[in-house]
């Protein structure tokens, strides 16, 4: 067997290397890009309040929170809009919000409890007592305003000389 023969099938292993690399480098490997990338997302307002509170975005009605206070709105438009959050006994909470596409804007709304004014009218230099506690003594004209009283039911006491 001659020194060709020997030779040609490493010349040939040879051959096939190089081209198998050349193929490799003409033709790499991409990785497409990921589609879970913050961009490719839709925007999403979550939102933290009272139970079973009524929420409207840009005053239209998105939904009632769930009996644990949390709502998703999914996929606003971006940009600023208006929010507003409602529930019967409660003061409404309002609030400018920025969305930006792909991003997660969360919200925690408490809902304070609405109050009144109590208007107590009955001898003058009375003691006044509101759920146990004192609120003061009224007036030369028998008057106490009492600022800040939850809605509801509340023990009131008045007591004067005589």
């Amino acid at each position: 067997m001659g020194i060709i023969s020997r030779c040609a099938p490493m010349a040939f292993a040879l051959v096939l290397v190089n081209v198998l690399c050349a193929h490799a480098l003409l033709l790499p490997q991409v990785t497409p890009p990921s589609t879970k990338s913050g961009a490719s997302k839709p925007a999403q307002i979550i939102i933290q309040t009272s139970p079973n509170a009524q929420v409207y975005l840009d005053d239209v009605f998105k939904a009632q929170a769930s009996p644990q206070g949390r709502l998703v709105i999914e996929n606003p438009k971006p940009g600023d809009h208006a929010l507003r959050i409602t529930l019967t006994g409660k003061r409404d909470y309002e609030q400018e919000v920025a969305v930006t596409w792909g991003q997660v804007t969360k919200i925690k709304a408490m809902l304070a409890d609405l109050t009144g004014t109590v208007m107590v009218q009955t001898s003058p230099e009375a003691a006044v007592y509101l759920d146990g506690s004192s609120r003061g003594t009224t007036d030369a004209k028998g008057q106490l305003a009492i600022p800040d009283v939850a809605a509801g039911s509340h023990p009131l006491r008045v007591t004067a000389l005589g």
